[in-house]
């Protein structure tokens, strides 16, 4: 048996190394909060992986009338088109996503 104990402070170093998440639909992100780094970023964790990661918040999130497979985003006050296979596919992303900043926004901003 194998126990591994570890404390970790997240400094601004280590913040800046980290990468965006893969949020396929059987990634199990633990939401930490959110930290405001010349922007805003939600601090994320996988357990299975111990892995950290950040994601940049999004605002105006939608699903394109026009284009039904296609959701809209605007990062940064620039909008973008994250396009999907199906249109299920485009509304689960848009739910996850929309969970993910709600429960960030919860648990408040981490100070790093």
């Amino acid at each position: 048996m194998v126990v591994e104990l570890k404390k970790v402070k997240i400094t601004k170093s280590i913040f800046n190394q980290l990468t965006g998440p893969l949020l396929d639909t059987d990634s199990k992100y633990e939401v930490l909060g959110w930290v405001f780094d010349k922007g805003k970023y939600i601090l994320l964790y996988n357990k299975e992986t111990n892995s950290l990661a950040k994601m940049r918040t999004f605002s105006n999130l939608s699903i394109d009338p026009k284009m039904p497979n296609c959701a809209l985003i605007a990062v940064n006050g620039l909008n973008k088109l994250k396009s999907f296979p199906t249109g299920q596919d485009a509304l689960n992303w848009c739910a996850k996503i929309n969970i993910i900043q709600t429960e960030a926004n919860l648990k408040g901003q981490l100070y790093i």
